[in-house]
């Protein structure tokens, strides 16, 4: 099956930065560009590294920047498979220390947990130089359940 043009050129675009050596590399876009469909997806972290590479070639620290993100879709769609490599992307381009944590909790977790649940992953996060939550089920927080 031959795949449209369109849906390459993320992938064509990510190969064309690997050949370049000033280029770190990321084992976890290798595994994002090579899944099937998702081309917004990859377009997004393909962007978001090259702003990351961009700002470290100019001396600026990106740390000042946002790295939170959200991954809505329907059940099956590989929102939690991203979420993760999403982490280990964030350590690959050195946002995130060697060793950063990822805690996955659920939002009916947190939601039972309280304030001590939350500053308990917090605290957790901050001994390790960082890292990531990654709230799954996240509408659960939301006493409506209005997903």
């Amino acid at each position: 099956k031959t795949i449209p043009s369109d849906e390459n050129t993320t992938l064509n675009d990510w190969n064309k930065v690997k050949l370049d050596p000033k280029h770190r590399p990321s084992k976890a876009l290798d595994k994002i560009m090579a899944m099937i469909g998702l081309e917004k997806v990859k377009r997004d972290l393909f962007d978001q590294y090259n702003r990351i590479e961009i700002a470290k070639n100019q001396g600026m620290k990106s740390g000042s920047s946002n790295y939170n993100t959200r991954f809505e879709g329907n059940p099956g769609t590989g929102k939690t498979t991203i979420a993760r490599l999403y982490s280990e992307f964030l350590v690959e381009v050195e946002i995130l220390p060697d060793g950063a944590t990822t805690i996955e909790t659920t939002g009916a977790t947190l939601k039972n947990g309280g304030v001590a649940e939350i500053k308990s992953i917090l605290n957790g996060l901050k001994a390790n130089g960082g890292g990531v939550i990654f709230i799954d089920e996240a509408y659960q927080l939301d006493d409506r359940q209005g997903h």
